[in-house]
């Protein structure tokens, strides 16, 4: 008579396969066997660790802790490395691997064979690559590295079992080769089908039978495995409200939900950089500086307090106006070499004229990131690809330095000569620059750009000298010059650049604009509401819904889509953002998609106009508007 198949425990998978310390596998699976998947059952020839195996592969078992040999701590920065010995192991275990499943994809059973391993052998490969160099090029902190580290382990070990399974146990299994005679140091399975004990037999895999004992009748017992209830070793704390609201509805209700969503939220994903710190510019009574101060001095905003080296501004006067009307930042820089500027924000450009503010020329003119058209040489028509390195160096403590908790002296734009100095300093003369005290312009700009970056370098716990020496990072590539920066990839750059000012100019000129709902201390609904408002504006639904978050699906998407049509959900949301900006706005009515696209095109045209006038109005200079790849 065949055994049946036994029913489940009660407790379901929890009880059956927790061990009794109730630790699954000292937190990493991969060394404790798992239940049964008959899709994977490759999974069971994970090898483990024991006496007598491959030293080579002994570190694949280590466990990196703090107190560990295996890691090496950095004495001016908060990243953690491998240490030296351990990561030659590491890399001699890449070596074989890479070697083993180049024999393996020769091998005509494998490749022939529809059931074989080989496209699976292919995919974990590429993710042990990926996060082995990681580990061997990119700086991480500790808990980042311990999480590389076991990536790539359980990555190494997979593509070893799926080798081992198509080589050794599946023929086994099969028949085609004679069965084992011995258990191997495999993971192995908990199965509770009793067909797959004779497989397992069969290909030399350990495997642990659950059954129940009211199951095995008239069944001699050699060992029986003690379990303890949980209750001996588990705490059970008292139960705490996480949010007061009690939300009624069922839980698919999409109206309870989203009052979920709505009551869970608590922060802002980014600091208002235009509105957190704004002054208005105080009446000028006396004389304007000299021209040659006038690109120093446009900034309303308080300077960098930090150090020896603070930089102040203050407004600009009227007989400056034609100076700066004439400089090159009122208009968006427009190169095959960088992204496309969408020719609706192109017409809405060209419509301001800068003579229609002869004596009340605002003097905001900071950027929260460096402005693209920095990075362009326009007499050469290059891409100066040494600041856009710099650029990936610096570009994590940017980020950081405009999040949630940003503080009052950094939370502000910066004007495009600091970003510019800040990006073109070399380590090798930063004593010389803090060491002169020279008045002259050249000298204090210096200083300032020095100090801006030390300022952003200290929030972060980091380096200067370290941080400008370390290797540019994008999108999981280190990148050890600026000659390995392709044209693909600087556009990306430039792309993310560019639509980080745009969003962040967006937000702070709302801010001005709308004052209702702002509130010191705690962030208010409506402040909330505000934000996620403005986010519909700017990322399109199936897109990450944060700031600082830019998919390159956007350079397509939303306003940068090519189609009329497609752009108007988000142009909806921008109308209903700008109706409460003032109260003259009431021309522009919603928009529908089965409108001519004469129509679209002529009401998208007078909404961007509408933009581009306030912001000039509160700025002085043009808007960073949307690009698109």
């Amino acid at each position: 008579m065949s055994p049946s198949q036994p029913p489940p425990p009660q407790g379901g998978h929890r009880d059956t396969f927790m061990r009794s310390d109730f630790h699954y596998a000292d937190s990493d699976p991969i060394l404790w066997p798992q239940p049964l998947n008959h899709d994977n059952f490759y999974l069971a020839a994970i090898p483990t660790h024991h006496p007598g195996m491959d030293p080579d592969y002994l570190v694949l078992y280590f466990h990196p802790t703090r107190e560990s040999p295996m890691l090496c701590f950095s004495s001016n920065s908060h990243f953690v490395q491998i240490e030296t010995r351990y990561l030659h192991d590491i890399k001699r275990i890449q070596e074989k691997v890479e070697a083993r499943i180049a024999d393996y994809l020769k091998v005509p059973e494998v490749v022939q064979d529809p059931h074989s391993k080989r496209h699976l052998v292919n995919n974990r490969r590429a993710y042990a690559a990926s996060f082995f160099s990681r580990l061997t090029n990119q700086p991480m902190t500790e808990p980042e590295l311990r999480r590389c580290f076991a990536e790539y382990r359980r990555f190494t070990l997979d593509v070893l079992a799926a080798m081992d399974w198509d080589m050794i146990y599946r023929p086994r299994i099969e028949g085609q080769h004679p069965p084992a005679s011995d258990v191997d140091h495999r993971m192995g399975v908990f199965t509770q089908d009793p067909s797959m004990v004779e497989a397992c037999t069969k290909a030399g895999l350990p495997f642990f039978y659950i059954q129940d004992w009211h199951n095995v009748p008239h069944t001699r017992v050699d060992t029986l495995a003690s379990v303890r209830s949980p209750e001996e070793n588990l705490i059970f704390d008292e139960g705490r409200v996480k949010f007061p609201t009690i939300f009624k509805g069922k839980a698919n209700n999409p109206n309870r939900l989203a009052q979920i969503y709505y009551n869970s939220r608590h922060v802002l994903h980014s600091a208002n950089i235009f509105a957190c710190n704004y002054n208005p510019p105080p009446p000028r009574l006396n004389a304007p500086r000299s021209l040659n101060n006038a690109e120093r001095n446009a900034d309303t905003h308080r300077g960098i307090q930090i150090a020896s080296h603070p930089y102040r501004s203050n407004t600009i006067s009227p007989a400056q106006h034609s100076n700066i009307a004439a400089s090159a930042i009122v208009k968006p820089m427009i190169s095959p070499l960088l992204p496309h500027v969408p020719s609706p924000w192109v017409e809405a450009l060209k419509v301001l004229k800068t003579s229609d503010f002869p004596h009340k020329l605002p003097t905001d003119r900071g950027y929260v990131f460096p402005p693209i058209s920095i990075f362009f040489n326009e007499a050469a028509g290059t891409i100066k690809t040494a600041m856009l390195f710099r650029w990936l160096q610096v570009r994590d403590i940017m980020l950081f330095r405009v999040g949630p908790s940003a503080p009052p002296s950094l939370a502000c734009p910066i004007p495009s000569r600091v970003w510019r100095g800040a990006l073109q300093l070399n380590p090798s003369t930063f004593a010389a620059i803090r060491s002169n005290h020279s008045d002259s312009r050249s000298a204090g700009e210096k200083r300032e750009a020095l100090a801006f970056l030390e300022s952003a370098c200290h929030l972060s716990k980091a380096q200067p000298d370290a941080v400008c020496e370390q290797p540019g990072l994008w999108r999981g590539n280190l990148y050890a010059s600026p000659d390995n920066l392709n044209g693909v990839v600087v556009k990306e750059i430039l792309f993310e650049i560019n639509e980080l000012n745009f969003r962040h100019e967006l937000y702070g000129l709302d801010s001005r604009l709308h004052t209702a709902g702002q509130q010191s201390g705690l962030v208010s609904n409506e402040a909330l509401d505000r934000h996620d408002h403005i986010l519909d504006c700017i990322v399109p639904p199936p897109l990450a819904r944060a700031f600082q978050v830019i998919e390159f699906t956007q350079a397509s998407q939303g306003l940068a889509h090519s189609d009329i049509r497609h752009r108007v959900p988000q142009l909806n949301h921008l109308a209903r953002l700008m109706k409460d900006w003032s109260p003259s706005f009431t021309t522009f009515e919603k928009l529908d998609t089965n409108a001519t696209p004469t129509t679209l095109l002529e009401m998208e045209a007078e909404l961007y106009k509408y933009y581009v006038l306030r912001f000039f109005s509160y700025h002085g200079r043009f808007p960073t508007v949307p690009r698109s790849l």
